[in-house]
């Protein structure tokens, strides 16, 4: 009897990375890429939110004319977004039309708004600090001061 479960096991322990190999699928839905001070994280889907409403809004590539790539200006995005609440900036509200509304429909009608709100108050931002320092090195600084201020920690491999 022992010996059958051993010879069992032994096929078993043979077979079964086969067959995991064939069942497990991985596919990653929603990765966090980075998270700022008070445990305010943002993931893979608002990063496709925010180009969505960056190109379709706003009918613009990038926030900053200094960033490098998509995920330094969402990045921008987020920190400029806390300054300017930090120092009270309102700018005028967007109205999202309802043909971008159409191309946009995987995202709701709120996460839309707030997206917007955000990037409006975000753009203020930025382009008055770009008016203020016209250096791309001295605009670097300031965002690294941003990324010390509000505590980044980079949590997605790809992005480090």
């Amino acid at each position: 009897m022992i010996r059958y479960l051993q010879i069992l096991l032994m096929a078993l322990s043979i077979y079964t990375p086969a067959i995991a190999e064939e069942l497990v699928q991985v596919e990653v839905i929603n990765e966090a890429l980075f998270s700022l001070a008070g445990n305010e994280t943002s993931t893979t889907r608002d990063l496709a939110l925010y180009k969505s409403v960056l190109t379709e809004v706003f009918r613009k590539k990038n926030l900053s004319q200094y960033s490098a790539n998509g995920v330094q200006d969402f990045l921008l995005s987020r920190m400029a977004y806390k300054e300017a609440q930090v120092f009270s900036l309102k700018p005028e509200a967007v109205k999202i039309s309802d043909s971008v509304r159409k191309k946009l429909e995987a995202y709701d009608k709120a996460e839309l708004d707030r997206e917007a709100n955000l990037i409006t108050q975000s753009l203020a931002w930025i382009e008055l600090k770009e008016n203020q320092l016209k250096d791309r090195e001295r605009f670097q600084n300031w965002i690294d001061v941003l990324k010390r201020k509000y505590q980044l920690k980079i949590k997605s491999p790809q992005y480090r």
